[in-house]
């Protein structure tokens, strides 16, 4: 190990033992990025769909007075009338 000349000022470096030099720091790469990315959002949508089924006896079916734009009873037309 070469020593290294301290500036003024500066802390000393810590001295690395045998077992330190061994031990290599975990630097994740964009591959590791992608695969956990992929894993939270394919158990959110798990999740989502697991809970849409248990929860469906609980949810509120909401009048169409309320919601006209979700009544499949009416015609379809455009902005225009047309």
């Amino acid at each position: 190990m070469k020593k290294e000349i301290q500036k003024k000022g500066q802390t000393p470096a810590p001295e690395t033992t045998e077992a330190d030099e061994h031990l290599t720091p975990f630097v994740p790469t964009y591959k590791n990025l992608l695969v956990t990315m992929g894993a939270i959002l394919a158990v959110l949508i798990v999740v989502f769909f697991v809970g849409n089924i248990i929860l469906k006896p609980y949810m509120v079916k909401v009048d169409m007075r309320i919601t006209p734009w979700l009544d499949n009873s009416k015609a379809k037309t455009s902005i225009l009338g047309i």
